[in-house]
């Protein structure tokens, strides 16, 4: 996006007569500073790629099945519901009534 209306403004300078040398120089150093980084950009979205990924193969070899398998392994719902039914004081307090304060 950043790319495409630099580009943009880069015309619209060059139509107005606003570019020269110095304008130039600054647009090459502006192009340079909003160049995408695809290896940095992979690093950073690796976990979402990599469960988008998984989830259209499974889909495409499993079909239905296959992706709701696939999907609850990365649900975090899960996980919480886990940690609270491995946690048996935590499972008994939610479970038990709320007790009324005297007022």
């Amino acid at each position: 996006m950043c790319e495409s209306m630099l580009a943009a403004l880069k015309s619209t300078a060059e139509i107005e007569g606003y570019m020269n040398d110095s304008t130039k120089a600054e647009f090459a150093v502006l192009e340079g500073l909003l160049k995408h980084n695809l290896s940095h950009d992979l690093d950073n979205n690796r976990e979402d790629i990599e469960g988008i990924l998984a989830g259209e193969i499974v889909k495409r070899y499993y079909y239905q099945k296959g992706q709701v398998i696939e999907t609850l392994k990365r649900d975090v719902t899960i996980d919480s519901a886990e940690v609270i039914l491995n946690d048996k004081a935590r499972y008994n307090a939610i479970l038990s009534p709320a007790t009324k304060k005297n007022s």
